[in-house]
This record gives C-alpha cells, sequence and structure tokens, in this order.
C-alpha cells in the first residue's frame, strides 16, 4: 500500500497567526526603517560647533559684538582693548541702521577706533543682514579713505567672516580701493576733496574727519 504524502500549507500556516512571519516582517521592516531615518537625521553638534554657532549668533545681532569678534582681524597685532565709549558708538550706529536715528554726529579725540567702527566695522556687519545696501564715505585725506576702505574689503573677504556670511560676495568686475560691490549690487565707495561722488545714489553716508586739525 503506497503511503500518502499529504502537503501542509506552511505558507497558509505562518501567516494566519498574529505572531507568525507577518509579525516578523513587519518588525524587521519598522527596525529598518529607524535606522534609515537614523542615517538621515543631522549628526549632533559638538561643544565646539555649538560655541561657534553662538558666536556667530551673537555677532550677527549685535554690532558691538561683531566689533570685538572682528578686530583681530582687521588689527592682528593689537590687543583688543574694550571701553564704555565703543559700545556706545555701536548702539548708535545700529540704531542709525534700524532707523531710529536718521543723522549721527560723532565727536571723540583720535585714536580711539572711531573710523574702524564706522567706516570698516559698521558696514561689513550690516552687509550680513542687507548686501544690497550702498555706502559712501569720504573724508579730507584720500589717503586715509583709501585705507579704511581696504581694511573693509579685507575683512569681508577674511576666512572668518566667509566661513560665517559666505552669501556676501564681492564681484570680480567691481573690486577696487576706491569702489567694491556685492553680488547683491551693494557697493562701498571711498572719497575724498576733489573725488568722485556726483551721480552716485547711496542708501548711508558717512563723513569721517572732514577737515585737517
Amino acid at each position: 500500500m503506497k503511503s500518502q504524502t499529504h502537503y501542509q500549507p506552511h505558507s497558509v500556516q505562518s501567516f494566519s497567526g498574529p505572531e507568525g512571519d507577518i509579525g516578523a516582517i513587519g518588525g524587521a521592516l519598522s527596525e529598518i526603517i529607524k535606522i534609515a531615518a537614523a542615517d538621515l537625521s543631522p549628526p549632533e553638534e559638538t561643544s565646539e560647533q555649538k560655541a561657534a554657532s553662538k558666536l556667530r549668533a551673537l555677532a550677527e545681532n549685535s554690532l558691538y559684538e561683531f566689533v570685538k569678534q572682528a578686530w583681530v582681524i582687521v588689527e592682528p597685532g593689537k590687543a583688543y582693548v574694550d571701553c564704555w565709549h565703543v559700545k556706545a558708538i555701536c548702539d548708535h550706529l545700529q540704531a542709525v541702521y534700524d532707523g531710529k536715528i536718521k543723522n549721527l554726529l560723532i565727536t571723540l579725540p583720535p585714536g580711539v577706533a572711531k573710523s574702524l567702527t564706522v567706516c570698516v566695522f559698521w558696514p561689513a556687519w550690516a552687509w550680513i543682514h542687507q548686501p544690497e545696501l550702498r555706502w559712501f564715505f569720504a573724508t579730507y585725506s584720500q589717503s586715509y579713505t583709501l585705507r579704511d576702505s581696504d581694511r573693509c574689503r579685507m575683512l569681508i573677504l577674511s576666512d572668518w567672516y566667509q566661513h560665517n556670511w559666505s552669501h556676501v560676495k564681492i564681484r570680480s568686475e567691481q573690486n577696487s580701493k576706491t569702489k567694491f560691490e556685492t553680488v547683491q549690487t551693494g557697493w562701498r565707495m571711498a572719497t575724498s576733496v576733489g573725488g568722485l561722488g556726483t551721480g552716485e545714489h547711496p542708501d548711508i553716508i558717512g563723513i569721517d574727519d572732514a577737515v585737517n586739525v
């Protein structure tokens, strides 16, 4: 007598119960999705990265904080010495930028970072927020106005500035000491007595040391 082989519907049985292969496959897929999601999530910032982000935010929100951080780039051989007047200048310049002050007169003795703050740090800081702004600076001496223009351009082209605010770029077609321009068509122009200026339409005008005393 021939023995009979009975077909056991394993596939049906294994998929029939809640604890069968369907549950196992579902669990495996869930793990795969979790792993994939973990791979796509950005890595956690290191303590150094968090500190750098905090400093960048401080510099963006405050001209005064920006000056303190950028000082070493413009004056690498001179240590920054903080004083109340620096913050006072920065607060008033930021108020001008915010539209709270229309005309500002700063009277301070030479050598207290007035020109650096107004002509170098201020436009570089403002361009972080509005790189389309147009600046016009003049002084009694052509050498002085070109000096500060070059310092401002050097600051913007520095590794520190470009690492933090790479959207501010200077056009290669207009990149000189007398006038340099951003890709957003903002510009900074430097002139002096007898120099150019007619026909320009700046957003902000700065006159530094109008006369030689």
